[in-house]
């Protein structure tokens, strides 16, 4: 076959050869598929993007089992892809990517195989839903993320709660044990303060009964005496004038009188009020 081009006043020929050969090549390749849709169990259309690496490990039945084998593996990646997504919802398909990769190699892998063709691996590049599901899943995440914070700011309310009413407790547990402290210390030093009265009084009775046992008096009469006229003083300073009536059975002017000359003397029976 000869061709003729002219270019100007130029002409050139050229001779052509036609050879037809066929040559299929053994080496690892890919197929990558536009994005397809696939209508989900719960109704969401959703854009798939698939991707397969193969390798011919059979030329003959790679030339004769199939008229077009890149459209026949195509056509069973689809039909094959929507049989699996259909059976998940749309929750599913996102969150189980390995398996949907790992049973649509293991169901196109036999009939591939019988074409020549050796599935190495199956890749879904991309899983994309509708505009409108977007929408409503990014709106489901703020509410879910609105929900939790809620739910953290109960929990921290709560917990300040608890630990407020635990310090207002152990506060008031504190105050009450320091009150019971301090009122046993008062208890243990009004005790003490009135033994000491006691010995006191004890050690005076005592001096007051070694003085008086020569005269012949008896010291508890000495205080009784002495206590009876501290009454009646302290009921006469509350006035100008007050009148004091000792009763019949009275016998202290009688022992003082006693106390005074250091003999026994009997104080007459009835003795007048005095004034």
């Amino acid at each position: 076959m000869f061709t003729e081009k002219t270019y100007g006043n130029t002409v050139q020929r050229a001779k052509l050869r036609q050879i037809r050969t066929d040559v299929i090549d053994l080496r690892e390749n890919c197929m990558d598929f536009a994005s397809q849709p696939v209508i989900s169990r719960d109704n969401v259309r959703l854009e798939v993007h698939v991707m397969l690496l193969y390798c011919l490990v059979d030329p003959v039945r790679a030339a004769y089992e199939t008229f077009d084998l890149s459209n026949a593996v195509q056509s069973l990646v689809q039909t094959t892809l929507r049989s699996i997504i259909g059976e998940m919802s749309l929750d599913d398909t996102l969150s189980s990517r390995e398996e949907i990769e790992r049973s649509l190699k293991l169901k196109i892998s036999r009939v591939a195989f019988d074409w020549g063709l050796e599935i190495r691996s199956v890749e879904l590049l991309e899983i994309t839903p509708s505009r409108f599901v977007q929408e409503a899943m990014h709106m489901q995440l703020a509410a879910e993320r609105i929900r939790r914070a809620a739910i953290v700011s109960a929990d921290g309310q709560r917990e300040k709660t608890k630990l407020e009413a635990e310090g207002d407790c152990q506060a008031a547990i504190a105050l009450a044990t320091g009150d019971r402290q301090v009122a046993i210390v008062k208890a243990q030093g009004l005790a003490d303060a009135r033994r000491l009265i006691a010995r006191a009084e004890a050690d005076s009775v005592r001096i007051v009964a070694g003085a008086l046992s020569e005269y012949g008096v008896d010291a508890t009469e000495y205080v009784l005496a002495t206590k009876y006229i501290d009454s009646i003083t302290a009921m006469a300073c509350g006035s100008g004038s007050r009148e004091v009536y000792f009763p019949l059975e009275t016998d202290v002017t009688g022992a003082m009188r006693t106390v005074a000359t250091g003999g026994s003397v009997a104080a007459g029976a009835g003795a007048m009020p005095a004034r």
